[in-house]
């Protein structure tokens, strides 16, 4: 039987996702484009080739103590990583030029607050 591609969004961008492997949930780049997995957080790169956006992300997720081991950071729980998301996101978006959050609303955040509707920093 024929293995038969995802329909991919051309226009969708990519984006960091939860993946789950045998360690457990690691958060990765979903390449849209690509159909495929890229670079995870906590991933050992020569620094040349870590991206900012990356750098931040993988920078802002340590306040959720993840473990590591050889392909980079992972989360025992998927609520751990769903956690660490928001956190990662949130850097790339300040790495852009958003404006930064407190660290008592960061620090919140990685314990599952979410901002009001129309909250800002």
């Amino acid at each position: 039987m024929a293995k038969t591609k995802a329909i991919v969004d051309k226009e969708k961008e990519d984006e960091l996702v939860i993946d789950i492997d045998r360690c457990g949930y690691r958060i990765v780049w979903f390449l849209a484009w690509e159909d495929e997995y890229g670079a995870m957080l906590g991933e050992e790169q020569p620094s040349d080739n870590l991206d900012g956006e990356t750098a931040a992300a993988s920078q802002a997720v340590l306040v959720t103590k993840p473990e590591r081991d050889s392909k980079g950071y992972y989360w025992t729980t998927k609520a751990a990583a769903q956690r660490a998301l928001p956190l990662a996101k949130r850097a790339m978006e300040e790495f852009k030029g958003a404006k930064p959050w407190p660290e008592w609303a960061k620090l919140a955040q990685a314990a599952g607050w979410k901002a009001p509707k129309g909250w800002t920093p």
